[in-house]
């Protein structure tokens, strides 16, 4: 059996502890909300949804219930996943070659509640892959910064919206999440959405948002709109807008 997280908008992963952790860090941009919803089948206990950390029930628009937390200030940590390093997938752009940057800020590592953190999701093991995404340019940062120009300046790369996670699991040692104080008990082959995703329409650019997590970075790549193929030639790239392309997954190194 396999446990799934779906990771959506503008979260950030970052490999610690020599590869041994991989931790989600949602970014602070004052228009997103970071959420974590389980459908209510997937948990062992449906009463343990308020005790942790005042969870609330809702349907979505096909009846079927879930429970739904609210993450600001929220340190979450899954257990019963597979140990090691998680295979990342090289899509998902990296914060060093978008920035300038090679190094996070210390609070990323001890997972201490910064300016520029929302919420922060540890999980082992597994793969973590694009689901979700479309090609963009980077481009060089704005404002010019002297002698400041990334690697993936002025090349295609991917705008990663939603990147999922998987890991196998048994049912010997089911999985759960701790926040600290609780604990929230999942069956084997759960599904959890993990969510920073601003709460109206929001056009960005919220990627920037990613070099506050770097403590010697201070520029950025732009990113351009998402690049879809042009109707009169299906090989050939065209800018079209879309809904904030800038809600991307990123991950470090």
């Amino acid at each position: 059996m396999k446990l799934f997280i779906l990771f959506i908008g503008l979260i950030a992963h970052f490999r610690i502890q020599n590869g041994a952790l991989e931790r989600a860090v949602l970014v602070m941009e004052a228009s997103h909300q970071p959420r974590m919803e389980i459908r209510v089948s997937d948990l062992k206990n449906r009463d343990q949804v308020a005790l942790f950390d005042h969870g609330a029930f809702f349907k979505d628009t096909d009846g079927v219930e879930w429970a739904r937390w609210d993450l600001t200030d929220t340190h979450l940590e899954f257990h019963g996943l597979p140990a090691g390093p998680t295979q990342v997938d090289q899509r998902i752009p990296s914060l060093m070659a978008i920035t300038n940057g090679k190094k996070e800020i210390a609070k990323v590592l001890s997972a201490t509640k910064h300016a520029h953190t929302l919420a922060y999701v540890d999980y082992t093991g597994g793969q973590l892959v694009v689901l979700n995404s479309c090609p963009v340019k980077f481009t060089s940062p704005q404002p010019v910064t002297p002698n400041c120009n990334p690697a993936a300046s002025g090349t295609i790369g991917t705008a990663a919206s939603e990147v999922e996670y998987s890991g196998d699991t048994i049912s010997a040692n089911p999985p759960y999440i701790t926040n600290g104080t609780e604990q929230l008990d999942l069956q084997p082959s759960a599904q959890v959405r993990i969510s920073n995703t601003p709460r109206s329409a929001h056009f960005g650019p919220d990627h920037k948002e990613y070099l506050w997590l770097l403590d010697d970075g201070v520029c950025i790549c732009e990113m351009s709109r998402c690049l879809r193929s042009a109707p009169k030639d299906p090989g050939a790239l065209e800018l079209h807008e879309i809904n904030n392309a800038e809600c991307t997954n990123s991950r470090f190194p």
